[in-house]
């Protein structure tokens, strides 16, 4: 056991400088050993003046490479271009080998294949046309809200793309927007549905403003006690107010913010007077409630009220 342990640390500084040897020669075999890796290059179109394409052409193809690991890892530190000069091609379907086409690499790499390989596109006449915007929203606004209108601007925009389909194009669709849980208006960036090879001319995006409405709805409350001055007595008389209004205020409405009350003339003559929900001036009943709401009935709508 101890002619191991002291074989094991006889003579440390060759050992170690063995293993920097062995390690230093291992990485150099691994760098110069041959590999292959695919590679993400962009593409760049040169396209014909006047003409587009009816579906949008790739922004970036595979190349496979073949080289040295080391090689092939700086290849992928390069910025790479595909370079593709369609000047002087003509409307109609054309194909083309990205082979014909290869990005500049260092010597030191061979191309290997492209995925795709080719593609068949088709030319068109590049084309111009307005159209209006139409607005699609989906959800549900807060409770008790509606929506009133959508409204988009601008409300007509230039299309432009193949002539095959933005003459198809009599109006454009906003994609939908989402007006859950709503309950303010709302003003929000849209992008619009359009075909893959169409586009909106300028940078400017559309814009909705969302306009909400509170769902009118209509609650009685009964029970409800009628007050007059202190001369006077309505003999504990009760009634049922049917108010109308936005259905979230209806719904946390306190019975105790609204009171019905007795107003009799300015100088009354006599003892006994019958006072009716309607009128608005002189002898009546006044319903007083919470802003916005509105009264639709009183039950019974006369009120017996005499001096005490």
């Amino acid at each position: 056991m101890r002619t191991l342990l002291a074989w094991i640390v006889a003579n440390p500084h060759y050992k170690l400088l063995s293993l920097l040897v062995a390690l230093t020669t291992w990485l150099y075999v691994q760098g110069e050993q041959v590999v292959e890796s695919k590679i993400r290059v962009p593409v760049v179109w040169a396209l014909p003046q006047g003409l587009v394409t009816v579906e949008p052409l790739p922004v970036a193809v595979m190349v496979t490479v073949s080289g040295s690991r080391a090689a092939v890892r700086r290849s992928k530190d390069t910025d790479l271009e595909l370079n593709i000069d369609l000047s002087d091609a003509t409307m109609g379907e054309t194909g083309l080998e990205f082979a014909s086409f290869p990005p500049q690499i260092p010597q030191s790499l061979e191309i290997v294949g492209f995925s795709p390989s080719s593609i068949r596109f088709v030319l068109d006449e590049r084309w111009t046309q307005k159209a209006p915007v139409e607005a699609s929203w989906v959800g549900e606004p807060g409770a008790g809200y509606d929506v009133a209108a959508v409204s988009l601007e601008p409300e007509v925009v230039t299309l432009v793309g193949p002539r095959s389909t933005v003459a198809l194009l009599r109006e454009v669709q906003t994609k939908p927007i989402d007006v859950s849980g709503l309950t303010s208006d709302a003003r929000v960036p849209v992008e619009l549905d359009l075909p893959r090879s169409v586009q909106v001319e300028g940078d400017a995006e559309p814009t909705a403003f969302i306009d909400l409405e509170p769902l009118v709805e209509r609650a009685s409350l009964s029970d409800i006690p009628v007050y007059a001055d202190d001369e006077w007595t309505t003999d504990g008389a009760r009634v049922e107010v049917t108010l109308e209004g936005p259905a979230a205020l209806l719904r946390d409405l306190d019975p105790g913010s609204v009171v019905v009350k007795v107003l009799l003339p300015d100088e009354p003559a006599r003892a006994r007077y019958e006072a009716a929900f309607g009128p608005q001036t002189g002898l009546r009943l006044s319903v007083i409630h919470p802003r916005d709401l509105t009264v639709v009935e009183v039950q019974p709508p006369i009120v017996e009220v005499r001096r005490r």
